[in-house]
Parts: structure tokens; sequence; C-alpha cells
């Protein structure tokens, strides 16, 4: 069973030129993710997404690493498929 449980923020951007394509790779904070079952359905929740190419979740870190296309996708989508998942939150800041 997963519990809630806060942890520190860390977050930050950085910009990747691919052909005509910027992509963007950004860390969010994600509460409520405590096992491997967590971690999956998170990655999974935000690669369903259009414009997504990659999302990587840490359970120590409580985060998850996404490199997506910001044209395409926006943080707040993000935060929604998140949010839609399960008992986790995404924290934008």
């Amino acid at each position: 069973m997963c519990l809630t449980q806060k942890h520190t923020t860390f977050a930050y951007d950085k910009f990747k030129n691919k052909g005509e394509l910027i992509m963007t790779t950004k860390t969010f904070k994600v509460e409520g993710m405590k096992c491997s079952h967590c971690k999956a359905h998170v990655e999974e929740a935000i690669q369903a997404l259009p414009g997504v190419e990659k999302a990587e979740a840490h359970l120590d870190a409580a985060n998850v690493a996404v490199d997506f296309d910001a044209a395409k996708v926006s943080a707040e989508a993000i935060k929604k498929a998140v949010d839609e998942a399960g008992h986790y939150e995404l924290i934008l800041e």
C-alpha cells in the first residue's frame, strides 16, 4: 500500500535541440509515489501524452524527469495526467 508523504521540491529546465524541435527536460516533484508499481504508473501516464519523449521517475527523490516538446504538451497537461493516474500529485512550481 502506498501512503502519501511530502518531499523536498527539485526542479530544473534544460533545452535540447532535436533537429527543428526544441525538447525541454523538466523534473517535477511527485507526492504519493512509494513503490515500483507507483513509479511505473506515473511513467506510463506521462509517456502516453503526445509530445512526451521520455519520463523517468525516481522513488528516492520523489520526482520524475520528463523530456517533452513544449509546443505539443504543457506542464499542466503532464500534471493532469499524473494527478488522474491514481494517488499521486505532481507539483508545479
